[in-house]
C-alpha cells in the first residue's frame, strides 16, 4: 500500500537571510525525496510567519501534523533535516515519540537513522549540535542587542513604552514623546502627587475610576477600563524621567527574575514627568505598600512606625 506523508519545514528569524535554509528549498527538497520514495503526499506544513523557534512547543504547523497522526491521516513525516523540527532535543525526542506512538515515522532527507543503537546514537548527536547551535545563535543575538543598545539605539521587541512613539533615526531606533499619551501621563502624576483643584492626591483606585470616567483609552486594546497595576507601574517607571533600561529582567528555571541595576544598560530619553513629582510619587507608592493591610499577618498599634536605631530597619 502507498503510504501517505506530510512534508513539514520550518525557518526561524535567526536563519532567514540564509538562502539555503528558506522554506521553498525545504519543500522543494522533501517533495522530491517523498516522490522518489513513491509516497502520496497529503499535505505540506510550513511555519513561515515571524520566524517560528525550533525550541518552542507552540508551532501550529506542527501541532497540526501531530494532531494528523492521532487521527490516523498519514503514515511519514518528512523533514529536510532534523534542526528543521526542533533546535531542542527534548523537544525532538519528544514529537518522535509522539508521532511514533500513532505510527507515523519521521525522516529526514540530509540524514538517515535506522532504528538501530548505532542509529539513535548518531541521531543523539546530531541533535545535540543544533542545540548547541540554538545557544550560540541566541548568545549572538543577545550580545548584538546590547550592543546596538550601548550605541544608544531602542529595542522594544514591540511593546512601546504608553507616552512614546518609536521611530527610525537613520541607523538606530529613539523613543520620541507621544504628546497626546504624555498629557495623560503627566495627569496621572498630578492627580497622584498634588490632587486636583481642593481635593487631596487622589488614591490609584480612584485615578482609575476617573480615566474611565473621561473616556480616555487604555494603553493596549486587550482591556477597556484602566487597571491599578497599569496605573503603579506608570507612577514608578524611570523611562517618565528620562532614563530607559534594557536588561530589567533575566529568565531563570523557575520564571522571571529582576536584574541588579548594575546588569542594565541606560539610554538617555525624554522625559515626560519632572525629577521631583517623580521622586514624590514613588515615595508615597512605597510608604502606602509598606502600610498594605495585605501585606500584614497581623495589626499592632505601631505597626510600621517604630525602626530599629542600628539598622534602620522599620519593625
Amino acid at each position: 500500500m502507498t503510504k501517505r506523508a506530510i512534508l513539514y519545514a520550518r525557518v526561524s528569524s535567526d536563519d532567514r537571510k540564509n538562502e539555503g535554509r528558506n522554506l521553498i528549498s525545504q519543500l522543494d527538497m522533501c517533495r522530491k525525496y517523498a516522490k522518489e520514495k513513491g509516497w502520496h503526499i497529503v499535505a505540506e506544513l510550513a511555519e513561515d510567519d515571524k520566524g517560528a523557534s525550533g525550541a518552542s512547543y507552540h508551532l501550529p504547523q506542527l501541532n497540526e501534523a501531530v494532531e494528523m497522526a492521532h487521527n490516523g491521516n498519514y503514515d511519514v513525516l518528512v523533514v529536510r533535516e532534523i534542526d528543521r523540527l526542533s533546535r531542542d532535543i527534548g523537544k525532538q525526542f519528544m514529537i518522535e515519540g509522539e508521532l511514533k506512538r500513532n505510527n507515523v515515522n519521521v525522516v529526514y532527507v540530509l540524514g538517515e537513522y535506522p532504528d538501530t543503537p548505532e542509529g539513535n546514537l548518531n541521531k543523539a548527536i546530531k541533535s545535540a549540535i543544533a542545540s548547541y547551535e540554538r545557544t550560540k545563535i541566541n548568545e549572538r543575538m543577545i550580545r548584538g542587542r546590547r550592543r546596538e543598545i550601548r550605541r544608544g539605539s531602542i529595542i522594544v521587541h514591540g511593546r512601546v513604552p504608553y507616552g512614546y512613539d518609536l521611530i527610525h533615526n537613520g541607523d538606530k531606533y529613539q523613543l520620541v514623546v507621544n504628546e497626546k499619551q504624555a498629557v495623560v501621563i503627566r495627569l496621572i502624576y498630578q492627580w497622584y502627587t498634588v490632587g486636583e483643584g481642593k481635593e487631596r492626591p487622589y488614591s490609584i483606585r480612584k485615578i482609575c475610576q476617573k480615566l474611565d470616567e473621561a473616556g480616555i483609552p487604555t494603553p493596549t486594546s486587550k482591556s477597556k477600563k484602566w487597571s491599578h497595576a497599569t496605573v503603579s507601574r506608570f507612577l514608578i517607571s524611570e523611562t517618565y524621567i528620562g532614563v530607559w533600561r534594557y536588561g530589567k529582567y533575566g529568565r531563570t528555571p523557575k520564571g522571571r527574575k529582576k536584574n541588579p541595576k548594575e546588569h542594565t544598560i541606560t539610554v538617555e530619553v525624554p522625559a515626560i514627568v519632572d525629577l521631583a513629582s517623580w521622586k514624590i510619587a514613588r515615595k508615597r507608592r512605597q510608604a502606602n505598600k509598606e502600610k498594605s493591610r495585605r501585606n500584614q499577618k497581623h495589626n499592632y498599634l505601631l505597626s510600621k512606625q517604630v525602626q530599629c536605631v542600628e539598622c534602620g530597619a522599620k519593625m
